[in-house]
């Protein structure tokens, strides 16, 4: 049993994080299934479907770097800055009112669970992984054209325990273990 309980400890691998792994990145404003988001080269894409090239090219995250950055004429900027455990996602709106959806593609968030570490969006930012795919979803809603920065943070981590953990359950199992044989020894 014991060398069973080892291969399980010493097997698993723990989460390395995000820097250095590749991710590609798309930005849709409103109901258009047109992609703004190019890599971080800070392109101005212009109004009414005249876009910047998009970045359909995998982006290496780093940090510092920042991986995804959007900036239109009207003034609206988007950006996506990764960490090895976060991202940190910030929008000045300029009076936009409508929904605006991220989808980032990685394989390093395959088994990651996202969590809010922290949002000052008006009507809220949800994010969520399926799979290889994080989407970050803000409500529509009326968002003041004062130039204000709005900014959520979420933070990564993995679903699956660290060997460590293995490592102290094992231990915690195995010495309730040995208390039980001792309390049978001494009934005897």
């Amino acid at each position: 049993m014991f060398p069973a309980l080892a291969v399980l400890v010493f097997s698993s691998t723990a989460w390395a994080g995000l820097i250095g792994t590749s991710v590609t990145g798309s930005l849709f404003l409103g109901p258009a299934l047109a992609d703004y988001y190019v890599s971080a080269s800070g392109a101005t894409v212009s109004y009414l479907g005249i876009f910047a090239p998009t970045a359909t090219q995998p982006v290496t995250i780093s940090d510092p770097g920042l991986e995804f950055r959007m900036t239109h004429v009207a003034g609206l900027v988007s950006s996506a800055d990764f960490t090895d455990s976060g991202l940190s996602v910030t929008w000045v709106p300029r009076g936009f009112a409508d929904i605006v959806t991220q989808i980032f593609t990685s394989n390093a968030f395959e088994g990651l669970t996202v969590s809010e570490v922290s949002d000052n969006f008006p009507h809220g930012v949800t994010a969520s992984i399926t799979g290889s795919t994080l989407t970050v979803l803000w409500g529509a809603g009326a968002y003041p054209d004062t130039g204000e920065t709005f900014t959520a943070v979420y933070g990564f981590s993995s679903a699956t325990p660290e060997a460590s953990t293995f490592t102290l359950l094992t231990s915690a199992i195995a010495g309730l273990g040995f208390l039980g044989i001792r309390c049978r020894r001494r009934e005897k």
